[in-house]
């Protein structure tokens, strides 16, 4: 019923940005197995992003994205069918380092 989510950066200099992200999902129906059953529950998550990128010049950059900063345990695409309900885990802490260039 509820979630948010959020993004921003920050232009520390011409050549460093900074950037950070949150994501809250409110706990969610996960499956009953029947119509009368009781009903299970998939627990509240927020999850942290951030961000680095060094411009080495206008063509030449590094950047260091991380997400799942906490390493928080949690499930996505939840399907709640009668008796034949599934969850999938959440992508654990991911770190990924990239260099590009431009022509």
């Amino acid at each position: 019923e509820h979630s948010a989510s959020v993004w921003t950066t920050y232009q520390v200099s011409n050549a460093f940005a900074v950037g950070y992200g949150i994501t809250y999902q409110a706990e969610y129906t996960f499956t009953r197995a029947s119509a009368t059953s009781d009903l299970y529950f998939t627990p509240s998550y927020t999850v942290h992003r951030a961000m680095a990128t060094y411009a080495f010049n206008d063509k030449l950059a590094l950047q260091l994205n991380i997400n799942n900063v906490t390493d928080e345990e949690y499930f996505e695409r939840v399907r709640n069918n009668a008796g034949n309900g599934w969850a999938t885990p959440g992508q654990a802490r991911v770190a990924v380092l990239s260099l590009s260039y431009r022509l």
